[in-house]
C-alpha cells in the first residue's frame, strides 16, 4: 500500500501529470468519493463496539488522485486503477476527540463488470 504523500510531494503535485487535486465541483458530481471516505472511517473504527452512524456525515476536505491511465486531469476520476489520497473530518468520533483523517484508498479493477478491489490505509490525527 502506498504511504501518505510527503510535504514535498504535495507541493510538487501540479508538476506531476499523474496527480490531480479535485476541485469542489468534482466532489459534488461524484458522491461515491464519500463512500471511499466512509470505508476508510469504518475500517479505522470497526473494532469499536458502538454504532458509528452518529459520527456521519463525513466532510471531505481534499482529494488527490494518482493514476497513469488518464492524461486529462478531469478523466482521472474515471480511471480503473487509481490511488486516492483523501483528507476528511467526521462529526466527532468514538475517541471523543476532534479528529481529522488521512486515507489512502487504492482502487483496482480487472475489467470484468462489477469487479472492484478497494484497499485502504487510514490515519487519524487530532485537529486543532
Amino acid at each position: 500500500m502506498p504511504k501518505w504523500l510527503t510535504n514535498d510531494e504535495m507541493a510538487a503535485i501540479s508538476d506531476k501529470g499523474q496527480f490531480y487535486e479535485l476541485q469542489e465541483s468534482d466532489l459534488q458530481g461524484n458522491e461515491w468519493l464519500h463512500m471511499y471516505a466512509e470505508f476508510a472511517f469504518y475500517s479505522t473504527w470497526m473494532a469499536h463496539e458502538s454504532n458509528l452512524r452518529p459520527f456521519l456525515p463525513l466532510e471531505i476536505k481534499k482529494v488527490i488522485i494518482q493514476t497513469k491511465e488518464e492524461s486529462q486531469p478531469c478523466m482521472k476520476l474515471k480511471a480503473n486503477n487509481a490511488i486516492f489520497y483523501i483528507v476528511f473530518k467526521g462529526n466527532g468520533d468514538p475517541s471523543g476527540a476532534p479528529v481529522e483523517y488521512q486515507a489512502v484508498v487504492r482502487k483496482t479493477m480487472d475489467g470484468s463488470p462489477g469487479h472492484i478491489c478497494l484497499e485502504v490505509d487510514c490515519l487519524a490525527y487530532k485537529s486543532s
